[in-house]
């Protein structure tokens, strides 16, 4: 995968990543997991 692409990817990730996390109490487990990923991009 280029450069471009993999940078693309992250990015719609990234974005779709925040909007579940506006979704779910910060206190929760799942916000917890989502966070060490939004952490990793």
């Amino acid at each position: 995968m280029a450069e471009k692409e993999m940078l693309q990817k992250n990015i719609e990730e990234f974005s779709r990543l925040q909007g579940y996390m506006l979704l779910t109490e910060k206190d929760s487990e799942i916000y917890k997991a989502m966070k060490v990923r939004y952490i990793e991009l």
